[in-house]
């Protein structure tokens, strides 16, 4: 299996087969996945613009990214238009820390902490889940949990 975002194993084929290898997919909606994304990625789905981002190339060194861009979103994709992730995706921003396998500094870390958050945020916004369990909607999510929002047990300010 070659994907970093197999959302399609909680989804059932409608023939009984194999979700992966499925092209008859009833979806899941009560799974909810977290995806890492370009920052220019993440701008492109806000404006329903689903078509891989363009990467700027000014060296070789950035042609192999763009290669290596284009290859993971072409592989990661199971439809065109994404409607498999759709509704169901928190698309997080890794900002400009690139994946590979080294220490992570503590400022990187709160990085990638803060952008998480803020597309959970958005992503809760966005479908009004947040005005569904609580009152009143300022809550600090800095502590708060997924369970503690869906629970009505959220940390006030």
């Amino acid at each position: 299996m070659v994907c970093n975002y197999p959302i399609n194993i909680f989804d059932s084929c409608l023939n009984g087969n194999d979700p992966f290898v499925c092209d008859d997919l009833k979806y899941n909606n009560q799974t909810l996945g977290l995806k890492l994304e370009r920052p220019e990625q993440i701008e492109q789905f806000d404006n329903d613009i689903t078509a891989v981002a363009p990467y700027p190339v000014s060296s070789l060194n950035d042609y192999v990214l763009a290669m290596i861009n284009l290859l993971m979103e072409t592989l990661n994709r199971k439809t065109s238009g994404l409607q498999n992730e759709k509704g169901r995706t928190i698309y997080i921003s890794y900002g400009n820390i690139f994946g590979k396998p080294r220490k992570v500094s503590l400022t990187e870390k709160k990085e990638l902490i803060n952008n998480g958050i803020s597309a959970a945020e958005q992503f809760l916004n966005r479908f009004r889940l947040i005005s569904l369990y609580c009152k009143p909607l300022l809550i600090s999510t800095s502590t708060a949990t997924f369970a503690e929002i869906f629970n009505g047990t959220i940390p006030m300010i």
